[in-house]
């Protein structure tokens, strides 16, 4: 049969439907990597992007196992369709082992975005042109065939959502940088103020992807919001100098530039339903203060939405280095006379220190843990490593799952 090759088959309808799921899981994983936030929004980003990860390794394991599957009988397929494939295949590998080595290979994080989503959607154009030139179930199943098409759609459209859609969207809606001050050391208070487009509402503990300068910036940021929601439109970031964007925020956010935010993201936040927990436990790592001070702030504004939460105890654990990196403390001072205990913890202190000494560990934390854990609700930020820890001691001190909120960085 000319222009025809012989394809070992036997479980072949097995192996096409493994390759439909496997396409189903990569038109999902485009999906989470898009920021949709009707998709994401009851999601934490760190759940978002470990779902992502898991759901691509799943689809290359069902890939691999497709063409071995083919063992029994004999169905043809064009040699394009089957070379189709296999550039597929090696192409999905590729877009696995980068995403892998990321890290490690120290890629940019844009440039390596844009072209993990150009691959993405270069393995499924290729995937589907090698089920076109298949003779197996797609040619029994029509419909199984527009659902695969669907999935390349829902693979360009969300790339092209992100590239276009997404900047169109945000330019409607523009902030100006209003102010921008070192509070402690080597860590900014950026302000902004909406100038255009719809009210941005959030809730407190969320946060959002800076872009600066212009919508179509293809580099972006991620900050939580340390302000709570403020009638002026107003909002505030607590910034770490900690790579190239941030330590030179003076020339890339200078006075009265504009800045267009992506988001709200995260549920790193208070239930808007009520809410009357036996306690709240703050433990904030440097820099984690940031999106607590937002939850704080909201709490102990003039406009409470939940009058309980001023009623059950509050305590507030911070954790630094040195006493010059310390934020917001005249705030954290006056929170105080309204029942907020709050516990600085510095690792290397100067001999004026009278606070806590050492890291935000078990030999630190446990004697500010409540004994009966029953009903208290914990929300943990900081390094990675801080709040692992954290979570392991909270969960020994019987703790549940449940009652333990974090949110990371893990893009």
């Amino acid at each position: 049969m000319s222009g025809l090759m012989q394809v070992p088959t036997g479980l072949g309808d097995l192996s096409s439907w493994l390759a439909a799921m496997g396409f189903a899981l990569l038109a999902a994983n485009c999906l989470l990597s898009g920021r949709f936030r009707w998709l994401t929004g009851l999601w934490s980003i760190d759940s978002v992007m470990r779902t992502h990860q898991w759901l691509g390794r799943l689809a290359l394991a069902i890939f691999l196992a497709h063409p071995i599957l083919y063992f029994d009988v004999p169905e043809t397929m064009s040699a394009i369709g089957y070379g189709w494939g296999i550039l597929a295949l090696i192409f999905l590998v590729a877009l696995v082992m980068t995403a892998l080595s990321r890290d490690e290979q120290g890629y940019r994080y844009e440039a390596w975005r844009m072209s993990h989503g150009l691959l993405s959607l270069l393995v499924m154009v290729l995937g589907y042109g090698h089920i076109l030139g298949s003779s197996g179930l797609v040619k029994r199943a029509p419909d199984l065939s527009l659902a695969l098409l669907l999935c390349v759609l829902i693979a360009s459209g969300s790339l092209i959502w992100a590239y276009v859609g997404r900047p169109i969207m945000l330019a409607g809606r523009r902030f100006e940088v209003r102010s921008l001050a070192c509070v402690a050391d080597r860590t900014w208070s950026l302000t902004l103020s909406q100038q255009s487009g719809p009210v941005f509402s959030f809730r407190a503990g969320q946060f959002v992807w800076l872009r600066a300068k212009s919508p179509w910036n293809t580099v972006d940021h991620p900050f939580s919001l340390a302000s709570e929601p403020r009638a002026d439109g107003t909002i505030e970031f607590l910034v770490k100098e900690a790579g190239d964007f941030t330590r030179a925020l003076q020339q890339e956010l200078p006075i009265g530039s504009p800045v267009y935010l992506d988001g709200p993201y995260g549920n790193f936040t208070l239930p808007v339903q009520s809410f009357a927990p036996a306690g709240l436990l703050f433990i904030a790592g440097g820099i984690g203060l940031a999106p607590l001070l937002s939850i704080l702030r909201s709490i102990y504004s003039q406009e409470v939405p939940e009058q309980s939460l001023l009623a059950c105890p509050v305590v507030l654990v911070v954790g630094n280095r040195h006493e010059g990196q310390l934020l917001a403390q005249a705030e954290l001072k006056a929170f105080s006379r309204r029942g907020l205990v709050v516990h600085q913890v510095v690792s290397e202190p100067s001999r004026e220190w009278t606070g806590l000494v050492g890291q935000t560990d078990e030999q630190v934390l446990a004697p500010l843990l409540p004994s009966d854990p029953r009903g208290w609700q914990v929300y943990v930020c900081g390094p990675g490593p801080m709040m692992d820890g954290v979570t392991r001691l909270l969960k020994s001190r019987g703790f549940r799952a449940a009652q333990i909120h974090s949110e990371r960085f893990r893009t």
